[in-house]
Parts: C-alpha cells; sequence; structure tokens
C-alpha cells in the first residue's frame, strides 16, 4: 500500500480502531507507511492517553529489548497485577538476558495486557508502535497475546512498519500475525484482521460469528500456516460453544482448502483432522454409532503423531466424553507440560481447564475445586470470557454436590450471558449444578423441571448433560413420575453400551433398577455395585451403594443394608458432599446404628483440612496474600476456603476469628 491512497487508507484504518476502543471495543491495526502516521495517529487520539513505542534494529534479537518502553513511567502499577504475573513482567524488565525464561512468556503476554486494561479504565488508551518491524520478537508475542484479548477494553494497538524495510534477519522469527517488511504481505494482514475481528465478536457474545469471520479468513489466507492457524481458533471456538452446524462448517473449510493438503509440515490443522471434527459434530447431534468409533479411532492414533494443540484440547474433552478416564488425564498433563515448556504457550489456560474437567469428571471434587479456583484466577482479566464461563460453571456443579445454594446462585449469576450467546457447555454445567443441589436437598421435582429442561433444550447432547441422565432417572422416579425416567434410562443405555466402559454399564444398572419391579432391582442394585470399579467415579458409586442401601433398608433388611450405607456416607464425606453425607448417615441411623461423624475437635472439626489451615493463618493476622504464598495456593482459592469456612465457624470477619479457640493458632501467630 504506497502512494496518498494507501496514506489514506492507513489513517482511516487507524482512526477506526481508535473510534472503537473509544466505545469500549478494543482491538488492533498493523499498517506501513512512514512515520507521520503515528504523529497523524497521536492527534487522533488526544482525549486517550498515549504510549509511544519504537522499534530498533540493534536491539530486535534482544528479548523484551522494547518492553520497558511500553511499560514505562507506569511501573509502579505493576504491583497492583495478579503475583505470578508481576513476577513474570519483573523478571522481563530485567536488563540481565536471563531474567525472564521461555515459561514466563504467557505470564507476561497476560500481564501486559492486565496493564493495559487497568491504564484504560479511567480514559481510553491508545499504544502507538513505530518501526514495529524492529520489535523483538518476545515484545511483539506479548502484544499479540494482549492484542487478541482486548476486545472488551478501551484499548487501541497501532502498530506501524516501514514499507522499504529490509526483511528481518532469517534467524528470528516473527510470531504468527504481525507484519515483517514484505515477508507475507496482504495474507498475514488478512488474518490479522479475521483474528481480531473473531475474538471482539466472540467476547461480545457472538461466538458463531466469530467463527464465521474465522472460516472466511482461512479461505481467503493463501498460506497454509496462516489458514491452519485460523482453523485451529475456529474448532476451539465451536467445540467450546458445542457448535455442530459451525463444526461441520470448519470440516468443510479444512477438507476444500488445498494449501493444507499440500502442506501437511506446518504443525498445524490438515486436510486430513476435517474426520476429527467432523466426529465432533457427530457427538453434539447425539449421533453416537458414529461418533464413539470415530473418536476413539482418532484417540488411539494420537499417540503416534504429533497433533496441532488445538487439537489435542478438544482430544482430551473427546476421551472424557467417551468415558476414557485415563486417557483423558494423560493427554491433559501432557498438553500441560507441552504448554509449560514454550510450546504453544497461549493455550495454557485452555490445558489447564482441561486438567480441570478431568478432574471432575473422575469425581476428584477437592482437587476439581482447587485447580480451577487457581486456573480461573489465571483467567481474570485477559478476556478469556469462554474460559472463565466455563471454569465458572463447573465450580457450580462443585458447589451443588456440596450442597451449598448460595454459591450455585452466584456462580450462576456470574455467567448468566451463557444463556443468550448460546455457550450450550456453560448453560448445560449449570442447569446440571442446579438439579443436582435440588436432588441433593430432597426436591426432586424442582430437579426434575430443570433435568427436563436439559434434556429438551439446545444443549441436550453436551457432556454435562449426558452425565446428568442419571440424575434424570433418580428426580424422576422420586417425584413419582417413572413414564419421565424411561427416556433418559435408555438414553444412558445407550450410551453406556457405546462407550463400553465398566462405570457406565455400572451407572446403566442403576437407572435400570431405579425403574423395576421389587426383587429384579434388588439383583440390578446388586450388579451395579459389582461391576463399578472401586478407583473410577467413586460419586457415582457411592450414589448407587446409597439406593441400594435405602431400597434394602425399606425391605427391613437392615443389616445388609448397613455396609452399603456406610461406604456411601464415607465417600461422601471425604467428597464433601454435605447433602449426600448426611442422607446416607440419616439412612444409617435409621436401620438402628448410630452413625459416627468426623470431629476434629470443637468448632473447626467441621472444616476440611485445607481449610483449616487458611483460617489458622487468617486467624494469626496473616493477608490473603500472605496466605497464598506460605500455602502454594491463589488468592481466588484463599477467599474461597475462607467463604466456606466463616459459616461452618458461625463467624462473618476475620476479628471474629481471632476470638475462637482454634487449635495450632497460638503456634502460628509465634511462627509469623
Amino acid at each position: 500500500m504506497t502512494g496518498a491512497d494507501g496514506r489514506d487508507a492507513a489513517l482511516a484504518e487507524i482512526r477506526a480502531v481508535i473510534d472503537r476502543a473509544r466505545l469500549g471495543y478494543g482491538g488492533a491495526v498493523a499498517v506501513r507507511g512512514g512515520s507521520g502516521l503515528v504523529d497523524n495517529a497521536a492527534r487522533f487520539a488526544v482525549d486517550a492517553r498515549v504510549l509511544r513505542v519504537r522499534g530498533t534494529e540493534a536491539e530486535a534479537d534482544r528479548p523484551f529489548a522494547s518492553l520497558p518502553s511500553i511499560v514505562g513511567r507506569h511501573f509502579d502499577r505493576i504491583g497492583a497485577l495478579p503475583d505470578p504475573q508481576a513476577a513474570a513482567l519483573r523478571r522481563a524488565l530485567d536488563p540481565d538476558p536471563a531474567g525472564a525464561g521461555p515459561g514466563d512468556r504467557l505470564l507476561v503476554g497476560l500481564a501486559l495486557l492486565s496493564l493495559l486494561t487497568g491504564l484504560a479504565r479511567t480514559r481510553p488508551l491508545v499504544l502507538l508502535v513505530d518501526d514495529a518491524q524492529w520489535l523483538d520478537e518476545a515484545t511483539a508475542r506479548a502484544l499479540a497475546f494482549a492484542a487478541r484479548r482486548i476486545g472488551s477494553a478501551r484499548v487501541a494497538l497501532v502498530l506501524v512498519t516501514r514499507p522499504d524495510a529490509p526483511p528481518p534477519p532469517p534467524a528470528r522469527s516473527f510470531p504468527p500475525g504481525w507484519p515483517a517488511g514484505d515477508r507475507r504481505g496482504e495474507a498475514a494482514e488478512t488474518a490479522d484482521i479475521a483474528e481480531l475481528r473473531a475474538a471482539v465478536e466472540r467476547e461480545q457474545g457472538s461466538p458463531r460469528l466469530a467463527g464465521t469471520i474465522l472460516l472466511d479468513g482461512a479461505r481467503r489466507a493463501g498460506d497454509a500456516a496462516l489458514a491452519s492457524r485460523l482453523l485451529g481458533d475456529a474448532v476451539l471456538g465451536a467445540g467450546y460453544g458445542a457448535d455442530r452446524e459451525a463444526l461441520l462448517a470448519t470440516a468443510s473449510t479444512l477438507e476444500a482448502t488445498s494449501e493444507l493438503a499440500a502442506a501437511p509440515e506446518t504443525g498445524g490443522l490438515r486436510a486430513e483432522h476435517a474426520r476429527w471434527v467432523r466426529a465432533l459434530a457427530a457427538y453434539y447431534s447425539g449421533d453416537l454409532a458414529a461418533a464413539v468409533p470415530a473418536l476413539r479411532a482418532g484417540l488411539d492414533a494420537a499417540g503416534a503423531a504429533g497433533e496441532p494443540p488445538a487439537i489435542r484440547v478438544t482430544m482430551v474433552f473427546a476421551a472424557h466424553a467417551i468415558g476414557d478416564d485415563a486417557a483423558g488425564e494423560r493427554l491433559a498433563a501432557n498438553l500441560v507440560e507441552d504448554c509449560r515448556r514454550g510450546t504453544s504457550a497461549v493455550l495454557l489456560p485452555d490445558a489447564r481447564q482441561m486438567v480441570v474437567l478431568s478432574r471432575l469428571v473422575q469425581d476428584d471434587h477437592v482437587g476439581a475445586r482447587r485447580l480451577a479456583a487457581e486456573a480461573l484466577d489465571a483467567v481474570e482479566g485477559t478476556g478469556g470470557t469462554h474460559r472463565a464461563g466455563y471454569l465458572t460453571g463447573l465450580l457450580a456443579w462443585l458447589a451443588a454436590a456440596e450442597g451449598d445454594a448460595d454459591r450455585v446462585a452466584a456462580l450462576a449469576r456470574s455467567i448468566g450471558w451463557a444463556t443468550t450467546s448460546g455457550n450450550r457447555p456453560v448453560e448445560g454445567w449449570v442447569t446440571a449444578a442446579w438439579a443436582l443441589l435440588e436432588l441433593g436437598r430432597g426436591r426432586p421435582h424442582a430437579a426434575l423441571e430443570r433435568l427436563r429442561e436439559l434434556a429438551e433444550g439446545p444443549a441436550s447432547h453436551v457432556l454435562p448433560a449426558t452425565l446428568a441422565l442419571p440424575d434424570h432417572v433418580e428426580a424422576a422416579v422420586r417425584a413419582g413420575r417413572p413414564d419421565l425416567a424411561a427416556p433418559a434410562a435408555a438414553r444412558f443405555a445407550e450410551y453406556a453400551e457405546r462407550i463400553g466402559q465398566p462405570w457406565a454399564r455400572a451407572v446403566a444398572l442403576r437407572c435400570r433398577a431405579l425403574l423395576a419391579a421389587d426383587e429384579r432391582a434388588g439383583s440390578a442394585y446388586a450388579e451395579a455395585v459389582d461391576a463399578h470399579p472401586p478407583d473410577r467415579r467413586p460419586f457415582a458409586w457411592a450414589r448407587t451403594e446409597l439406593l441400594y442401601g435405602e431400597w434394602l433398608r425399606r425391605r427391613k433388611r437392615r443389616g445388609e443394608a448397613r455396609s452399603h450405607l456406610r461406604a456411601a456416607a464415607d465417600v461422601f464425606e471425604r467428597l464433601d458432599a454435605v447433602p449426600w453425607a448426611e442422607r446416607a448417615r440419616g439412612e444409617l441411623e435409621a436401620t438402628g446404628e448410630r452413625a459416627p461423624r468426623q470431629d476434629l475437635g470443637g468448632a473447626s472439626g467441621r472444616l476440611t483440612s485445607q481449610e483449616l489451615q487458611v483460617v489458622r493463618l487468617a486467624a494469626a493476622g496473616a493477608s490473603n496474600r500472605e496466605i497464598a504464598a506460605r500455602l502454594s495456593l491463589s488468592r481466588h482459592t484463599v477467599g474461597y476456603h475462607l467463604y466456606k469456612a466463616f459459616p461452618k465457624l458461625g463467624v462473618s470477619s476475620r476479628a471474629q476469628l481471632q476470638r475462637l479457640d482454634l487449635p495450632g493458632v497460638r503456634t502460628t501467630r509465634e511462627r509469623m
């Protein structure tokens, strides 16, 4: 783009991105031109806070060389950032080249994003980068990370490169999506615009429009690496939204994009991945006959070939969707490790989210709560609405298992946008959470109403809806509506048969027992208990034990009932599933056995071990930040433990904690 026409077009683009930022629609633009473009951009932004940065050829190979110019006189604001981000940013600003390692790159991007959005709270912020072709790679990647996540902030990023700039040294690779002289030209600019527009639309609650933009950008990219990157984003977005139509459109684009078939060495999505994407679409449409074999085949082949990170994220989900928990856990752990080593670090939040899902579906409620709170703490302020929403949905389900109605309500309110934006998995987790809460409180009619809404709505085939089918059966039977239980039982029986997992077969037998006549029910319950592997999904196993124990007690077989009720109560207490533990203990007492309850001594006996540690430190005068550092937790997790502990102890403030006689507090205070 040269001459007066090119200059006018570039100025129009710059003015547009600054005008949108004023309205709260952050964005970035990369143009070619002389230094006059930057001067004009500054004049467009007279009402904004303006930061000016210039790349220099002499420092282009030094990591984070340009970062001090961006942070500049706002260094004092670093202390307000989350601790890991602040520490990584300080290391990056250290003149020692070894100050920041590869593992810090993602955190520096997060820190830069937090800093820019914080500065934009009082008035719009415009960051002008001149001679952007000479930005060092580390700073350019941090800017790219921030640019893709500023859709809801009043921030505009303007990057200007010289039209006659020489190509960068071959040893230095620029991050995808940023111009570098004439290296990739219009194709790169097309991809940049598509990715940034999609990010804005996704954060504004239009995931389907975001997907359409990405697919259109991939078709027009004319470059295998760029098309692959855009299609990877499209797969992730459609997967998060459980959007069957978007997945099918992505698969068709993969098959039709000739560059991907001709250049499989790009390391990104290839035409052959269309089969995997179509398998995901089949799962979300409820076509298990087509989906399960294809997903299993893809997972079996995954170990032999290095898959693109976007595909690997969906593979973790798929493993759990077909009940292969061991594969899901292994894939999630490997993905997190690769991201931390610097490979596709931008997907670390997605990878951590998949680890949380792995913990939850395997009924490690305590571990899932901790990891979800930490992951949510990490994505706060990054604009990752879909990630924060999914994690919040998982936390809502965990709170429901605990019987914490207030927390379920608060979490559900915080992601009310999921229903209007069509985010089906988030909607599914929240609806399943409400149903589980009502079922645990002994309100089967209310639970059934929620579950019918889930089974008959657009989220009927997402993972939480499938996992809630046994709840549907139990709620309908307990509400006196076995006619509404039978379809849910049939759906879960088909699911169990297709995936071939022993735990699923055991739960299907439990559903059959709930609907069976007396003696046939007893044999089905007994078979369900025996069929369930003791190391797989203990919450589901304990619920089978509870139902069997209840069935035996009601038939005066109290001696047989006790062992099942005892086993159920022990598991529920270990998982902090309070209403379920109380129900099991109540049934056990009805058999004539005095049900012992855990007692660690006084009021603190009602706390989990983690809550007790946090409370002791808080009572000794430690702040949330100090407690987090001492126990290697996030501040979000510390706050959550205090929120849970206060009502158990009958207090509402830290000052009241200090008046309680808690074991170990005096020793803790003396050590601090």
